[in-house]
């Protein structure tokens, strides 16, 4: 037999309203179920009516029909034990003789809880008399199972949100591909397709990141194509100039010539760092004499002011790439500050990790240019004409180095008060 297919949406109508039911339901009993203490407390509001019931039973003769009666008008179950003989309208109720043995007394009257029942029993001079309401076993609990109705709440609210969450467990593996696709990252699909209306959706999705993937792949494969033929032509535009008589004309040339040259390496650096750990060439490294060899560069690295020791660690890097992380934070952070002011460069280490701080005491960056910081060719003064000093693609780099190392980047930066850059690498364990 098929049975029809059901709509997420009517899931959802349906989950809700069998919760309200049920939750109304045990908000309800909550409200009128009463512990053992309470329903005595009820039974002695109502004893004068009760015990004109007995009284009235006592001074009657009992015929069977009157046992019907007598159950009806209480709501439940009676039995008659008198001179010998039995009356009840429910064979199943249990000897009075059992429930005398578990009796309590109740001013004129005995109380007995029997097989999860409670009981309410009368002595007559020729016999007892013994009954019981279905209606009060419903509401009557012993004191420490009371609260049933709140836990039966809370179990339907749990179960309610586990069976969302299983729902929308789709959605919620969209987002983190689609979040991970924001990162560049295309490798990752949703491969769990549900059977409702969001599978439409995730095949979509999955379409979509197949589609970015083969064009992102495309463009890189077109760019290190042109950046490879644009070397040629290059360099025999620096034989020429070399060959050609010097003046200021030639010298600019010659200028925006290596411009085109540190562009077009960066692009294909940017596009090898693509492969993360497997681009790199890893060598165990002394840190201190690394510091050394790049502070030692340039004469500009003497406004860099050291902040404490260099930690004896020993760092498993690819050389190259790390002095340009290094050496492109400490140039930036340079250009970015006053000529009298010191940069300062601080790193620390612990067992796992190695912090390295470059901090400036320039103009700063708004909080909505860092968001775009570490994006290829941006700037944060946005100039009509950007000259060779700046190509745009220094900061992309670093963070690509430092994802490649397997660390993080991050800006700290408030207007007028100057940036920290903090790049976080692990440490060699030897």
């Amino acid at each position: 037999m098929n049975y029809p297919k059901v709509g997420l949406f009517s899931r959802f109508f349906a989950l809700f309203s069998a919760t309200t039911i049920l939750l109304g339901l045990c908000f309800v009993a909550a409200y009128f179920v009463m512990s053992e203490e309470q329903a005595l407390k009820q039974l002695d509001l109502r004893y004068s009516a009760m015990q004109a019931f007995f009284k009235n039973i006592e001074s009657t003769p009992i015929q069977h029909y009157q046992i019907h009666q007598y159950a009806e008008q209480i709501k439940g179950d009676i039995a008659i034990e008198r001179q010998g003989q039995r009356f009840s309208n429910n064979t199943d109720f249990p000897n009075i003789a059992a429930l005398v043995e578990h009796a309590h007394p109740f001013k004129a009257v005995f109380y007995a809880k029997y097989q999860s029942k409670y009981y309410l029993l009368y002595q007559l001079p020729d016999g007892w008399i013994a009954i019981t309401s279905t209606l009060f076993n419903l509401l009557v609990y012993s004191k420490w199972t009371v609260y049933w109705p709140w836990l039966l709440a809370i179990v339907i609210l749990c179960a309610s949100y586990a069976m969302l969450r299983y729902w929308l467990t789709p959605l919620m593996d969209m987002f983190m591909v689609v979040k991970q696709v924001s990162k560049g990252d295309f490798t990752r699909g949703i491969k769990r397709i549900p059977n409702n209306e969001f599978a439409e959706l995730i095949q979509g999705v999955n379409k979509m990141i197949e589609d970015l993937n083969v064009m992102f792949e495309a463009k890189n494969e077109l760019l290190l194509a042109v950046s490879h033929e644009l070397r040629t032509p290059l360099a025999r535009m620096q034989v020429s100039l070399a060959m050609s008589c010097k003046d200021k004309h030639t010298k600019k040339i010659a200028q925006d010539i290596q411009h085109m040259e540190q562009l077009i390496e960066q692009l294909v650096e940017g596009e090898r760092l693509r492969a993360g750990h497997q681009a790199l060439h890893l060598t165990n490294n002394y840190l201190p004499a690394l510091i050394d060899d790049l502070l030692a560069e340039s004469v500009l690295f003497q406004r860099i002011q050291l902040i404490g020791e260099v930690p004896d660690v020993v760092l498993s890097v690819d050389v190259g790439r790390f002095k340009f992380l290094i050496r492109n934070l400490l140039n930036n952070a340079l250009k970015h500050n006053s000529d009298d002011v010191e940069c300062r460069l601080e790193i620390t280490a612990d067992d796992h990790n190695l912090t390295l701080v470059v901090a400036d005491q320039g103009q700063g960056i708004s909080k909505a240019a860092q968001r775009h910081l570490f994006e290829p060719f941006y700037s944060v003064n946005k100039v009509a004409y950007r000259d060779a000093k700046g190509i745009g693609l220094g900061l992309c780099l670093c963070k690509s180095i430092v994802e490649a190392h397997g660390g993080s980047i991050e800006v700290e930066s408030e207007l007028g008060q100057g940036t920290r850059f903090v790049v976080i690498l692990p440490v060699c364990q030897s």
